[in-house]
């Protein structure tokens, strides 16, 4: 062989050899984001009511992420009596909390509004209390069950994932995956 040739084989396989090793990095980085997720997701599922409504309010008064709309006017009691306790604490303070650093040019923040309290579109007997979106073309929707403690996030095709124990743990869940998110990405 050639010294020519035996150049190029020793550049390819240079190349080729940065490309794997890059490639295995990206896929490290892509392990410990997953793993740093589920994290999150593990420790806000332990949360007591207590805790998590503690946190969820510290972290409401981030004005980087929310945007908190104060309720002008009484909230309806027939809506009212159908809100677990949780979700009637924030719907008579705010008639809408918009998660502003999840929004983006090609689709709407992710969103809580208590003046639009709606039966849900996608699964009945729930009320829909707000919408998440999860790509261009498709949403969730934040979702109770009339009396029962809990949010539900339910998709507009595929499985249901699990719920959460109140709206505070939604809040929580929500501010940190979706910081979690923007620091992978600008990483």
């Amino acid at each position: 062989m050639s010294w020519f040739w035996s150049l190029i084989l020793a550049v390819v396989a240079v190349v080729v050899w940065f490309g794997l090793r890059r490639l295995y990095q990206s896929w490290r980085e892509y392990e410990e984001y997953l793993k740093r997720g589920q994290e999150i997701e593990r420790r806000v599922r332990t949360l007591t009511l207590e805790q998590a409504r503690e946190e969820a309010y510290q972290l409401l008064q981030d004005t980087s992420f929310f945007r908190l709309v104060p309720r002008t006017k009484p909230l309806d009691e027939a809506v009212l009596s159908q809100l677990p306790d949780d979700v009637a604490e924030l719907a008579e303070q705010y008639e809408r909390i918009e998660l502003v650093q999840t929004g983006s040019e090609s689709f709407p923040p992710d969103y809580l509004s208590f003046e639009q309290i709606v039966p849900s579109e996608l699964r009945p007997g729930l009320l829909r209390i707000g919408e998440t979106s999860i790509g261009i073309d498709t949403y969730e929707e934040v979702a109770i069950e009339p009396g029962k403690r809990g949010v539900r996030c339910i998709p507009l095709e595929g499985p249901e994932p699990d719920g959460y124990a109140s709206i505070f743990h939604w809040i929580i869940e929500e501010y940190h995956i979706s910081k979690h998110v923007d620091d992978y990405y600008q990483h």
